[in-house]
């Protein structure tokens, strides 16, 4: 969940790069976005696509953990919502 109001209207989704980082939700540093997967348990073949700003600053980064910047709080007007669902595909 993010502040509607404060988001960027460009945002881009990419695959992580070796070395990136972002601020984690509740932290005030920043964090390589390796060492959250490896503490969130989640595998290195499970490299989802992570949400940034125009500027290249990790917002969020999906089964993982989502950034400091531009949380929802209760004086928001309007909150928007991401999620990604990993697609199984289709049993044949």
């Amino acid at each position: 969940f993010f502040n509607a109001d404060d988001l960027p209207e460009r945002l881009l989704l990419a695959l992580p790069q070796p070395g990136e980082t972002m601020i984690p939700f509740g932290r005030s540093r920043s964090v390589k976005l390796k060492k959250l997967r490896v503490d969130r348990k989640v595998a290195a073949a499970e490299n989802h696509p992570v949400l940034k700003t125009a500027e290249g600053e990790v917002i969020w980064y999906p089964y993982v953990r989502r950034g400091a910047k531009f949380p929802a709080s209760e004086n928001g007007k309007k909150v928007c919502f991401y999620c990604l669902k990993k697609d199984f595909g289709e049993k044949r």
